[in-house]
């Protein structure tokens, strides 16, 4: 679901993006977890009523399995925990969900995105034409999707359904641009196993080589090294990692 353009740096995989994603694209893409893996295309009309009577329903929008239900389903357990007992904590609504907090540099922009088996709404809080203080995420931007959601969700409380193909690793994965130290190379591949989405399906395989000539500047200094030392464990003027 997400058509904003991705330079592919190791830092996007966390939030670290030159050009913002939208609230609607990550709403979007939030709901795919809740879907089992299958995407569907964001909507704003579900149906036409003319001033007769007559109804007239747009074509059915499109869709295809992204990832397998099984991986969608580790996702959503990993995700429910952020808001039971990680930074999401204030956007609990006492009913199965699962998000995610965000904060940028200097406290700009606040987020939290999330779902439950039915809705998936993104909250962003900020200053469009500053980068002055906003605050963190979760105290910011939890409670106003945890108001929301306690009303959108009317009286639905269900849980997330269980996998067909539940999630096994099997295998490592890597981009293109993946690496396991700056200097070393290799490569892997991994693929997802899929189960029918009307009315159309996707499979796919991702293959990647870590060449190590990617810029190392990009990486952190000391990146593929082990931690530094502390004053306690045998001087050095390094921090924990």
């Amino acid at each position: 679901g997400i058509t904003t353009h991705l330079d592919a740096f190791p830092a996007e995989g966390i939030g670290g993006l030159r050009i913002g994603v939208t609230p609607l694209e990550q709403a979007d893409a939030y709901a795919t977890f809740a879907n089992g893996g299958v995407h569907h295309s964001a909507t704003a009309i579900s149906k036409i009523v003319f001033p007769n009577g007559d109804t007239e329903t747009p074509g059915e929008e499109s869709s295809a399995r992204a990832f397998s239900d099984g991986v969608a389903s580790e996702m959503t357990d990993i995700l429910k925990g952020v808001i039971t007992s990680g930074t999401g904590t204030p956007a609990n609504i006492g009913c199965p969900a699962a998000g995610k907090t965000g904060t940028t540099e200097g406290e700009s922009d606040a987020w939290f995105v999330g779902y439950t088996p039915r809705i998936s709404t993104a909250v962003w809080v900020g200053h469009p034409e500053s980068r002055a203080t906003t605050g963190f995420g979760g105290p910011t931007a939890g409670p106003i999707w945890q108001s929301y959601m306690s009303a959108a969700r009317g009286g639905y409380c269900g849980d997330f359904p269980q996998p067909q193909n539940p999630f096994e690793p099997s295998s490592s994965w890597s981009g293109s641009h993946s690496v396991s130290s700056p200097g070393s190379s290799g490569s892997s591949s991994g693929s997802a196993p899929t189960t029918p989405a009307p009315p159309s399906t996707g499979t796919g395989s991702t293959t990647g080589t870590g060449d190590g000539n990617y810029p190392s500047q990009l990486y952190a200094p000391g990146a593929g090294q082990g931690p530094s030392q502390t004053p306690g464990n045998g001087g050095g003027t390094g921090g924990n990692p």
